[in-house]
């Protein structure tokens, strides 16, 4: 996937709900498929359900992937310009996407 915009300010990268939709949409697509796993203390591996991908998960196995060639954000990615968010909402990486 290539950059679809370049938004160099990063306070207009809000992504929207329907954006937030397809990233879950993708996780329930791919976490199977391509064996998303999670590594505990460097001992121990587990395959990922879709239900149990947290933002550290979907970070190393699907954001990093898609924009480590383009040194983007993800919202550049998937937006096609500036999009200022109307809330910010804050979150722990640790909690399911899915919830």
């Amino acid at each position: 996937m290539s950059r679809s915009s370049r938004i160099p300010q990063p306070e207009l990268r809000g992504i929207t709900l329907a954006q937030l939709r397809n990233v879950r949409r993708e996780i329930d697509l791919r976490c199977k498929v391509e064996e998303w796993t999670r590594e505990y203390g460097g001992s121990e591996t587990i395959y990922l359900r879709p239900e149990e991908v947290n933002l550290y998960d979907l970070n190393a196995h699907l954001i990093i992937p898609q924009t480590q060639a383009d040194q983007c954000s993800y919202v550049e990615l998937i937006a096609s310009g500036p999009q200022p968010p109307d809330w910010f909402v804050s979150h722990w990486w640790g909690e399911p996407v899915h919830e």
